[in-house]
């Protein structure tokens, strides 16, 4: 019978264990986990909170405003892509700030940048070096653009010069 009396424990033991492996039938709702409250945990602070929807935040404001009054100091952005035509390497990157990608294409430099809706490729060939800065000319740029209208290419270009430009005024 002793040895009855074990198998029996084993077996109580080993359905206890088990149970712990039993997951909720399905489409049971999961038990709720109880909010742990500790006195030590500190309250959130008050800026950490979200702000309800459709007011934003102060700081969004205030940088949309710095913005707006930075973008309208600039004054009218040409967005033709022939403007770049004839302006020496230095310029074009005044303009658009530094190229993601430069590349040789035969006695071409190219310079791409990369917005967020097109592409622009500024074709450079060696020039007169005092009139250029850096001995490179523009002579044919490329405005490339997924959308199906030039004035939507044109947009983005506009919007490429504007970032530039705030970045140049620390905007």
């Amino acid at each position: 019978m002793r040895l009855g009396a074990a198998v029996a424990a084993a077996l109580l033991l080993g359905a206890g264990l088990m149970g712990g492996c039993a997951t909720d039938p399905p489409g049971a709702a999961p038990a709720p986990i109880a909010a742990q409250t500790d006195a030590r945990t500190p309250a959130p602070a008050a800026s950490s909170r979200p702000q309800p929807p459709g007011e934003p935040a102060a700081e969004t404001l205030s940088a949309a405003r710095a913005r707006a009054e930075a973008l309208a100091s600039l004054g009218p952005i040409d967005d033709d892509p022939d403007q770049f035509l004839g302006l020496g390497g230095l310029e074009v990157a005044r303009r658009l700030g530094a190229p993601q990608i430069v590349r040789r294409d035969g006695a071409a430099e190219v310079w791409v940048y990369q917005g967020a809706g097109c592409t622009v490729d500024v074709f450079l060939y060696a020039g007169d070096g005092a009139a250029a800065g850096n001995g490179l000319v523009a002579r044919f740029v490329d405005l490339r653009s997924p959308a199906k209208t030039a004035a939507e290419g044109r947009q983005c270009l506009k919007a490429m010069l504007e970032r530039e430009a705030l970045r140049q005024a620390g905007a």
